[in-house]
């Protein structure tokens, strides 16, 4: 069996590889980063590598065990900035994804992944932990400058995507486009840059080709991955491919990710056209309004939902907290998306899209 030592080895060869390939001059800084060992225990590294995989479950078991087995690598090797910017970045996703949506949470995973930039600015990795927390505080332009920092140090994957993400949300599309390509180029393997990839091309209007990556990376990579489920039942349902969308909605309902599975339901309440029962599930669901109400894209969806049964009033609510929170691609509301198709004859709609339209050319990158 191979050590710790050789799999660190074996990805110093295979980068400096690739520098030489594409005829680069590494600084000193970056030299050194290149040969450096992130966790100095096999044991610890395992568990690190275990504990990534985890919590892409957004199920409370698999957090637990996510935490667990962090505390357990710290317990092996000590203050570590690799394996406190885990627990910066998994509290993050805790609490985007209702498994423990309180203030502490987050509070927590600003205070791991601070902790991990003090032990070392340097590492990518313990800025996109920053970079996730300040998403989920509102603050995009803070968002952004982590993540592109991450990037710029160690081409940080996770930093990759989620650039891709955010800023298709915003509505800079070349500039996502550019990094969802970079984070599958890098790791084609990646769930999660293969999301992003399928996320550019939905928010760009082009839902036949956003359909296609999801079902790919759900059929290659992540078969179940409740994340691309859902998205590939909105790519279907955008596409107008209605009941091939449903199918796949009840396949999210039926995994252990609450919210997303709480939403997929909501949309397919929302598609058997009764108003009242949508409404009865939305109000009854405090988790779902909560989570909602610290992002951008879910209340965009609830809105969704609730215009395609004629609740113009609640679908207007929850548009305006989307475009507040930080949801500005307004090309996406008012040209792309057929599920908001309804509330466009309304003047309120002309007015929030004008928003979105000053905040995207507002936003700086």
């Amino acid at each position: 069996m191979g050590t710790l030592e050789d799999v660190f080895a074996l990805q110093e060869q295979m980068s400096r590889r690739i520098v030489e390939g594409l005829r680069l001059k590494l600084t000193p800084e970056e030299d050194r980063r290149l040969a450096a060992r992130p966790i100095p225990d096999i044991r610890a590294y395992d568990a690190w590598l275990r504990a990534s995989q985890e919590v892409f479950a957004f199920t409370k078991d698999a957090f637990d065990r996510a935490y667990q087995l962090v505390h357990g690598a710290l317990e092996i090797v000590g203050e570590n900035a690799l394996l406190y910017s885990g627990l910066g970045f998994f509290h993050a996703l805790a609490y985007d994804f209702g498994i423990s949506h309180d203030p502490e949470t987050l509070q927590l995973g600003e205070r791991y992944a601070g902790r991990a930039i003090e032990l070392d600015p340097g590492l990518g990795q313990a800025h996109y932990a920053m970079a996730y927390v300040r998403w989920k505080q509102g603050d995009f332009a803070g968002t952004v400058r982590e993540a592109r920092r991450a990037a710029e140090l160690d081409r940080t994957i996770d930093a990759l995507w989620s650039l891709g993400f955010v800023l298709s949300e915003i509505g800079r599309m070349p500039d996502a486009r550019r990094f969802a390509d970079e984070a599958v180029a890098a790791d084609p393997l990646n769930a999660m840059s293969g999301f992003a990839r399928g996320v550019v091309e939905f928010l760009d209007g082009r839902f036949e080709n956003a359909a296609a990556w999801f079902r790919k990376y759900l059929d290659k990579v992540a078969p179940g991955h409740p994340l691309l489920l859902w998205w590939l039942a909105q790519s279907l349902a955008q596409a107008g491919r209605d009941d091939e969308a449903r199918v796949v909605f009840e396949q999210a309902v039926a995994t252990e990710a609450v919210l997303i599975s709480d939403m997929c339901a909501l949309y397919n309440l929302a598609a058997e056209g009764d108003r009242s029962r949508v409404r009865q599930a939305l109000d009854a669901n405090t988790l779902l309004q909560e989570a909602a109400k610290t992002d951008e894209y879910f209340p965009n969806f609830i809105a969704a939902c609730l215009a395609r049964v004629g609740d113009h009033d609640g679908a207007f609510d929850w548009l305006e907290r989307s475009v507040a929170w930080g949801f500005s691609n307004h090309r996406f509301l008012s040209e792309h998306s057929r599920l908001h198709a309804p509330l466009r004859g309304d003047p309120r709609f002309q007015a929030l899209v004008d928003r979105a339209r000053q905040k995207e050319l507002a936003f700086e990158i």
